[in-house]
């Protein structure tokens, strides 16, 4: 944090000059004849800032306060401009950067661009794509994503919901059972079970993949390709 805000002084100094940023969304304090910091239109009017002003005392942690709260802003814009992020991960880099006052003044004013939900069914469907998963593999990958437990478990119930676990288990086993068809039969049960319990699948679904392939094994007429 220290390293961040090291370009405006911490110690009394004299305000050189204001000037708008070039995209004039914020304003930008010259110190010592370079640009220190930015700050937001309304902060030098609230705090009685002009070019040649003395900045100390109480004055001083109050702009390092409006400077961070800028800085949160802006890094949280940018973040956010690159993927999507949670509404945690988002706190826990900019209260890390900016302390945690900036950090969630930062998180008030994105709020609009920040929708845990929307991310975790989005990132469930992609995960999905690539790879079958059961539940507790999804639920795992959000949870290093910052999502919410509640939030987190309805967006696998969506994607899980209605058979589609059960489906993608067995899809998954028939995969992989081909590739172990040449070992003995319980040596070859008992890798797929691994297999799929290492996907995040549950003990009833993996249950119910392995006795449909058996069933299949059985009646070739039945099932789908293998």
């Amino acid at each position: 944090m220290a390293g961040r805000r090291a370009a405006l002084p911490t110690e009394p100094f004299v305000l050189d000059r204001l000037a708008p940023s070039p995209d004039g969304a914020c304003v930008v304090l010259w110190v010592h004849g370079r640009p220190a910091a930015r700050v937001d239109p309304e902060v030098p009017a609230e705090l009685g800032l002009g070019s040649g002003a003395l900045v100390g005392g109480d004055l001083l942690p109050s702009l390092q306060a409006a400077v961070a709260r800028r800085a949160a802003f802006d890094q949280g814009a940018r973040l956010l401009g690159q993927r999507a992020i949670s509404v945690a991960h988002l706190r826990r880099r900019l209260g890390a950067a900016w302390g945690p006052d900036a950090a969630e003044a930062a998180l008030t004013r994105l709020g609009a661009y920040l929708d845990d939900e929307t991310l975790a069914r989005n990132w469930v469907a992609a995960r999905l794509r690539v790879r079958p998963a059961g539940q507790a593999v999804l639920l795992g990958g959000l949870a290093r994503m910052g999502i919410g437990r509640s939030q987190a478990q309805a967006a696998v119930r969506e994607a899980l919901g209605g058979g589609a676990a059960r489906q993608m288990c067995l899809d998954a086993a028939r995969r992989q059972a081909g590739r172990l068809a040449a070992l003995p039969a319980e040596v070859r049960r008992r890798r797929l079970w691994g297999h799929l319990r290492r996907r995040g699948f549950g003990r009833w679904e993996i249950e119910a993949a392995l006795q449909e392939l058996e069933h299949e094994a059985d009646d070739p007429t039945v099932g789908g390709e293998r």
